[in-house]
């Protein structure tokens, strides 16, 4: 789907093994691993600044919220999927000229759907472009078909 629209896609991978994912570690060390992971998109390919966005699914997509709000400048968008919130420690800073466009993307039935409603709300007061989509009957999963749901998140990000 990011391909489709020349876009490149940054999705950095924790490298703590739990369960049968990956952990992040804290914030500093995520935020180490996205520098990273930047400097090596950067080496690799001819990267358009103004086409970057950043993702995530359940502690990944709270860790784009934060790391997206951080480093405004970096992204085009932040799509967030099925991330926790806590907005009396995550709320967001206020959006600048530079900030992300940001598409919460979570299953109905996920725990997390309250929470990512919030969020949505949050970030939408401190001044982000903002869309929610929540996916009927879905759980805690990437929402199916996956490059569709990729598709629609892409398409809000870059339709300036």
């Amino acid at each position: 789907a990011a391909a489709e629209i020349g876009a490149v896609l940054a999705v950095p991978q924790g490298l703590r093994p739990v369960g049968n994912g990956f952990a992040w570690g804290d914030l500093e060390e995520a935020d180490a691993i996205l520098e990273l992971t930047m400097k090596q998109v950067g080496e690799w390919f001819s990267v358009d600044r103004d086409r970057i966005v950043l993702t995530g699914f359940s502690e990944g997509a709270f860790l784009a919220m934060t790391l997206g709000t951080r480093h405004q400048d970096l992204f085009a968008g932040v799509i967030p999927v099925a991330g926790g919130y806590i907005p009396e420690i995550d709320a967001p800073p206020e959006a600048t000229r530079d900030s992300p466009r940001f598409y919460f993307l979570v299953g109905g039935l996920d725990q997390a759907a309250a929470q990512t409603r919030r969020a949505a709300d949050d970030y939408k007061k401190a001044g982000y472009d903002v869309k929610l989509r929540v996916a009927a009957n879905v759980g805690h999963t990437f929402p199916r078909p996956l490059e569709q749901e990729l598709g629609r998140a892409l398409e809000f990000v870059f339709d300036r």
